[in-house]
């Protein structure tokens, strides 16, 4: 888990390991997922609920994202004759990199701004990572999210139908918080 530590802090500062580096054991990928799937299940909470199904959708929701941006920039970013580069690591270095947006969800009004710089720069340093890494254009890694967000968009949206005929999420509440959250943004 230091060496975790030690690997999110350089990529925080734009330094990065060739992609063999971010190997993990188990326990920290599981405990990593963990905690990330609970704040996104945090951050999901006004619009899914604080059910036991909104929290096993967020989990699942996680490790859905972080396999299929792995797979993404695997197939994207593969260098001509060579091998594949396997990404895991470093997206699940980056992915854990949201933690402290925590904080936000506590003092929304005064963390907001912070917590929106704080998200771009993660996506700044893990736009970066894949470029420096794979030693490849932007154009490239633009073309790794494109796949990603395809991918994404399927697999959780089967993941979702999957929880609703489960009964472990309900969809008509769903559409009814998410038209109630755009009426008090509209507010605004």
């Amino acid at each position: 888990m230091y060496s975790f530590f030690l690997d999110a802090l350089a990529a925080l500062r734009l330094r990065f390991y060739p992609s063999a580096h971010y190997r993990y054991n188990g326990a920290v990928i599981y405990g990593i997922l963990l905690v990330t799937g609970m704040v996104n299940a945090a951050a999901m909470a006004p619009l899914f609920g604080h059910s036991n199904g909104a929290v096993a959708f967020a989990l699942c929701l996680t490790v859905l994202k972080w396999l299929c941006l792995s797979l993404a920039m695997r197939w994207i970013l593969a260098i001509k004759g060579g091998s594949k580069h396997n990404w895991s690591g470093y997206v699940l270095l980056t992915e854990a990199l949201i933690f402290p947006a925590i904080a936000a969800l506590y003092w929304p009004q005064a963390l907001g701004l912070a917590t929106i710089m704080w998200e771009t720069w993660i996506m700044v340093v893990q736009l970066f990572g894949f470029m420096r890494i794979s030693q490849q254009n932007g154009l490239k890694v633009i073309a790794g999210y494109i796949l990603y967000f395809v991918m994404i968009l399927i697999g959780g949206t089967l993941l979702m139908t999957l929880f609703n005929s489960l009964g472990w999420l309900d969809l008509q509440t769903l559409m009814k918080e998410m038209q109630s959250v755009a009426r008090q943004a509209q507010a605004r």
